[in-house]
């Protein structure tokens, strides 16, 4: 069995959330100091907060693109797991796009942020075609295991640090 476009397309975006949240903490790495661990009078002691917010970051990175991967191959994980991240970033993009809203800030950040939304919103109904569950052998538990995912998944992101 192959993949048609839409799950292609799914997967494509799902992996590439990952290797762009990826490149974003590369870039982010390099130019501040970790405040993660320090050191003073030979103890060394981990930052709580900031240990919180790599442990965030790090399940957002991971998650994208395990499940992007595992979806090219027509794994049943790989729809779990991209469901189950899903749903967090097409919450994070309505956030943004109610801001830029109230802000009225229609320019071409805002314009970027609506097709990123399209984009996202097209591959998460995408993965709900009955040809994309049954390719993917999705069944009742298969989608409440990915709901409990994305519920977790929204706590570590919205509450974690």
């Amino acid at each position: 069995m192959k993949l048609n476009f839409r799950e292609k397309f799914s997967a494509f975006v799902i992996l590439s959330i990952g290797i762009i949240y990826l490149l974003l903490y590369i870039i982010s790495f390099f130019q501040n100091e970790s405040s993660l661990i320090s050191e003073s009078d030979n103890a060394i002691s981990i930052n709580k907060t900031a240990f919180l917010e790599n442990l965030r970051i790090w399940i957002n990175i991971l998650f994208p693109l395990i499940g992007g991967m595992l979806m090219f191959k027509i794994k049943q994980a790989g729809w779990v797991i991209s469901m189950g991240i899903l749903p967090v970033f097409l919450m994070i993009v309505g956030g943004l796009i109610a801001t830029v809203n109230a802000l009225e800030l229609f320019d071409l950040t805002a314009y970027v942020l609506y097709s990123g939304a399209l984009i996202l919103v097209l591959a998460f109904l995408f993965m709900l075609f009955p040809s994309t569950l049954r390719k993917f052998k999705i069944g009742l538990s298969a989608g409440i295991i990915s709901l409990i995912l994305a519920a977790i998944n929204a706590l570590i992101f919205f509450f974690l640090a």
